[in-house]
């Protein structure tokens, strides 16, 4: 393709084509418009190309005379050419509205600057890029500014050309201080989770700013461009802004792992990868499971997880958790980053674990009472009363009852009494990793309170039941926990800390850590306060593992005596568990009779001058001598 045209003889020399047109034989379409001065100018190129990026771009060099920037911008008049670089040539030392802003082109999602020769340390901090403005008008322009302050990041709101503050964002560059001739890039997306402005030094990913609740830049109509500091030594020598259509798509995951199961979750690892290949950040991961394996073509068709996690930047080690899974099931798990222009990456690398398969103990306390039973160890003061364990004791003093006879809960769930009222709530608990079977376990309380809009408490239960407090604060959960509401909370156990999520009435509430592991027990219960009648517990749900069968033990029926040919009168019951004392089902059980030879036979009655023979079956063998005896059959 070749495009002629004739320059008006006043026209600067500063048209050229959009560098992005490049392999244009395999393009499936292209509009070629040429913009000159005094018919706006410089060339823009709009090209559809199969191979690579789409743009339309707008670009100057400021290698003109000036002082004026040209018809095709607009702003504040203290923005002009000088020495073939844009400047701000204000003493007024303030931003106050020095902005310049092109009006040939419109929605651009790639805004570059590069620091020009004219600039020193102060004037590059103070010079950024004007993205997402709702106006050419450089005394209405509302939008953003985004700067490369020295070391760090800043997002500001602009108002009325004008940055607001504090900054929307301050944080670390991921690249050194900008030099003269250095490209400042900033790349524009927008979803769900705000506004965000992908920024670059040269080719290296500086960061991600993101406004979470979008302040400004939501017009159909949007522009950018150029803001200077006044009062300072700067220079912009290059500026270019292009409305790009995405198709590099982000570098496939290829270190996907599971790192921790429950019964109904599988918690993924792996390396972020960028927006282009390894650059920048993705906008959305699509994590699918599968029972059987999953592979590029069936991708689409194994379960999607939903996952919402934010992509981190490229090089970043993220955490996923896929909920919804069944306990003691295997699966497959794959992940593919996807950008805001839709591409997706290669599929990952595939990923296998196993869900916990969990015995549910519950006790929901429907019985007389008044005592627990005997499979609790409890304080005579906690009694049943109308299917809710209550605390009786007047004094007020925290109280502990542990199920004895299981071990090793991986979730605990309360559910209030119907007796409970917000106010009494502080006066429950769940007790974990308790240090034995008994109420003077030391062990964990997990507390809530509906206070300031609910908060809840981590406390270390201390011999003599002394409590003291490892962490706390405001509840992720905004509800109020009433009667018939429910708290659970998951225990993990690592190397290096003992992990607590607690959630309320189903919803995340928040998550605690002691990283000192207090305790190593594996006991479980609840904890009621003293003096606080109406604090109860309506029902209680313990989740223990299922491990493999280690135990067999005979629960009933050993040890009777019948008649050959009669069934006992009891059925022999045996029950076997893993070393933890939980069921383990589906375990078939093989029993094989005692031998003859090894059958206890009562003893014979004492001699009484009588001969009694019983047999089942015999012969008799010859010499034999038969005789006659009265009494011989009515011993």
């Amino acid at each position: 393709m070749r495009a002629t045209w004739i320059l008006p003889s006043d026209a600067p020399a500063n048209h050229r084509f959009a560098r992005r047109l490049k392999h244009f034989g395999k393009r499936v379409g292209a509009i070629l418009s040429i913009f000159l001065a005094g018919f706006l100018f410089p060339a823009a190129v709009m090209a559809q190309s199969a191979e690579q990026t789409s743009a339309v771009e707008f670009a100057d060099t400021f290698n003109r005379t000036g002082p004026d920037l040209g018809p095709n911008w607009g702003g504040h008049d203290a923005m002009i050419i000088q020495n073939n670089q844009m400047v701000n040539s204000s003493v007024t030392d303030s931003w106050n509205g020095f902005v310049a802003i092109p009006n040939v082109l419109t929605n651009p999602n790639v805004i570059k600057i590069v620091y020009g020769s004219n600039s020193d340390n102060l004037g590059r901090t103070f010079t950024g890029i004007a993205a997402r403005l709702g106006s050419t008008n450089h005394k209405k322009a509302v939008g953003y500014l985004v700067v490369h302050n020295g070391a760090n990041l800043k997002l500001f709101e602009l108002l009325d050309g004008n940055p607001k503050t504090p900054a929307i964002v301050d944080q670390p560059a991921m690249a050194p201080a900008p030099n003269i001739g250095d490209t400042l890039r900033v790349e524009l997306a927008s979803d769900g989770n705000g506004h965000h402005f992908d920024v670059y030094l040269n080719s290296t990913f500086a960061g991600r700013l993101t406004d979470p609740v979008k302040r400004a830049g939501n017009e159909a109509t949007l522009y950018g461009g150029v803001q200077i500091h006044g009062n300072t030594n700067d220079g912009v020598d290059y500026f270019s802004m292009s409305a790009e259509a995405d198709i590099i798509a982000p570098a496939a995951i290829t270190n996907l792992s599971v790192v921790s199961t429950s019964s109904s979750t599988a918690t993924l690892e792996f390396t972020a990868t960028g927006d282009d290949n390894n650059t920048g950040a993705a906008a959305r991961y699509d994590v699918r499971y599968s029972n059987a394996n999953i592979t590029e073509a069936n991708f689409n068709n194994a379960s999607a997880a939903g996952v919402s996690d934010k992509p981190a930047a490229a090089g970043t080690v993220q955490r996923v958790t896929v909920t919804g899974l069944l306990g003691g099931k295997n699966y497959f798990f794959a992940i593919k980053a996807i950008d805001e222009g839709g591409n997706a990456s290669k599929i990952s690398n595939i990923a296998q674990g196993s869900t916990v398969l969990f015995a549910n103990v519950v006790d929901d306390f429907e019985r007389p009472g008044p005592g627990l039973g005997d499979n609790w160890a409890a304080p005579s003061t906690f009694q049943i009363a109308g299917g809710e364990v209550k605390n009786t004791s007047p004094v007020f003093g925290w109280q502990t009852a542990v199920l004895k006879n299981r071990r090793n809960a991986q979730e605990v769930m309360i559910k209030w009494g119907p007796s409970v009222t917000p106010e009494v709530v502080a006066h429950t608990g769940i007790f974990v990793m308790g240090s034995n079977g008994t109420t003077n376990a030391t062990g964990y309380l997990i507390q809530r309170e509906n206070v300031d809009g609910g908060r809840t408490n981590l406390w270390h239960v201390k011999q003599n039941g002394v409590l003291e407090q490892i962490g706390g604060g405001a509840s992720q959960f905004s509800g109020l926990a009433t009667a018939g509401s429910t708290m659970m909370v998951k225990i993990t156990v690592t190397d290096t800390e003992n992990i607590f999520e607690v959630s309320v009435d189903g919803q995340f509430d928040r998550e605690f850590s002691d990283p000192v592991k207090r305790e190593t027990g594996n006991f479980s219960g609840f904890m009621l306060n003293g003096g606080n009648p109406t604090a109860t517990i309506g029902e209680i749900t313990m989740a223990f593992p299922v491990k493999p069968a280690t135990i067999l033990r005979v629960e009933s029926g050993n040890n009777q005596i019948a008649s050959v040919g009669q069934p006992l009168n009891e059925p022999l019951v045996a029950i076997v568990t893993d070393e933890d004392g939980s069921p383990v089902p589906g375990e078939s059980i093989k029993f094989v009779a005692t031998p003859a030879d090894m059958a206890i036979i009562s003893s014979p009655p004492s001699p009484d001058g009588h001969i009694r023979i019983e047999a089942e079956t015999g012969s008799l063998q010859a010499p034999i001598t038969i005789q006659n005896d009265e009494t011989a059959g009515s011993g």
